[in-house]
């Protein structure tokens, strides 16, 4: 998986444009300069993309993953913008609150 942070990539701007061969790409796109967040995963991989556990005006990416005989886990990539208000960790909050109703093990990359 590749994480990034800052992708100022907008939604003119196709996922073809962006690929990776041999990787599918799940996108937040801040549709203005600066921010964004992208996350390639190996078309192998079971990844699932779970924009409900996401709180609005967090920049952030939460996948599932699903393998065989192993139970489901997140992987979630988050960006927090520099002049961003104290107010954004109550969202963060909000996102492991979430997460931890699932019952799922999970890892989150990111600033």
């Amino acid at each position: 998986m590749l994480h990034i942070n800052e992708t100022r990539l907008s939604g003119n701007i196709d996922d073809g444009f962006v690929n990776i061969n041999g990787y599918d790409i799940f996108r937040a796109d801040r549709n203005r300069e600066g921010g964004g967040v992208a996350l390639y995963v190996k078309t192998a991989i079971n990844a699932y993309s779970r924009t409900d556990l996401i709180p609005d005006g967090l920049e952030a990416i939460c996948l599932e993953i699903r393998k065989n005989r192993s139970k489901p886990f997140f992987v979630i990539t988050w960006y927090r913008p520099p002049n961003s208000l104290v107010e954004i960790f109550d969202k963060f909050e909000i996102l492991i609150r979430n997460l931890e109703a699932e019952d799922k093990e999970y890892q989150i990359v990111g600033i």
